[in-house]
């Protein structure tokens, strides 16, 4: 799978990270000894019970953490050399903005000229489907239209890794789904490699090129599963046999963590 020329996917590796936080009560150790490599233009899902420490490592790969031990590399990526971009499930668009100011806000902080800046947030607006709403506030669109802006927002400086933190989760089951698709368009056509964290089942193995399972607290990686299904997948690809085999697959490990 090829991105728009130029644009060089990131990889991501991993080896022996821990990560412990400093808590009144004493230290807490969020992840243990985490290995992991991603390669380039990879689509791996990070799931796992909550509180095992799916966002704190999306964190560490996004620079927002630094781990506690081990060794983390980003290798930038990216059109112009950007490494990493996040989209959180709360939007974070500045109301005061339209939207194609908003998706143009990093290029903005960038130093890049209006003109230009702007006719990227319009492309961006294509490419997410957002056409037509470019002038449009953020409190006029709907829940997944805000996401959309988002994600166009951090594809704005063409990094070779995008991150997701949950961000379909406050939406509807039907909305969710639809989502999913573009999400999986947006990224066959961008090319980058994306970290996803969610909570859905059925999402991770739907997206993901990798479903990476972690352990309750301290997270540690449990178990690593390959998703093989052809691309592009419609969303009835989810009431395949195979789908709901590997579904089941994933659920049961999960419940096995709560078995005393």
């Amino acid at each position: 799978m090829k991105g728009p020329a130029g644009l060089a996917a990131g990889r991501v590796a991993l080896k022996g990270v821990d990560k412990i936080f400093q808590a009144e009560s004493g230290p807490v150790t969020a992840l243990k000894d985490i290995d992991l490599e991603i390669a380039p233009g990879r689509f791996v899902v990070l799931l796992g019970p909550s509180g095992c420490g799916k966002t704190t490592l999306l964190r560490l790969i996004g620079g927002l953490e630094r781990e506690s031990a081990g060794t983390l590399t980003v290798e930038s990526g990216g059109r112009s050399g950007t490494g990493v971009a996040v989209a959180f499930q709360d939007p974070r668009l500045f109301p005061w903005f339209s939207v194609e100011e908003n998706i143009a806000l990093p290029l903005r902080l960038k130093g890049v000229g209006k003109a230009e800046r702007l006719a990227k947030a319009r492309a961006l607006c294509e490419l997410v489907g957002l056409q037509g709403f470019e002038k449009a506030s953020p409190n006029a669109l709907s829940g997944g239209m805000r996401q959309r802006a988002a994600i166009a927002r951090a594809l704005s400086v063409d990094p070779g890794t995008l991150l997701l933190d949950e961000p379909f989760g406050a939406l509807d089951a039907m909305t969710r789904d639809q989502m999913n698709l573009e999400l999986q368009r947006i990224w066959m056509t961008t090319g980058s490699t994306v970290v996803l964290v969610t909570h859905s089942i059925a999402e991770a193995v739907f997206l993901a090129d990798e479903i990476v399972l972690l352990s309750p607290r301290p997270g540690r990686i449990h178990k690593r599963y390959d998703v093989t299904f052809a691309r592009p997948r419609p969303i009835d690809v989810q009431s395949s046999p195979e789908f709901q085999e590997l579904v089941r697959d994933i659920r049961g490990e999960l419940m096995g963590f709560a078995t005393p």
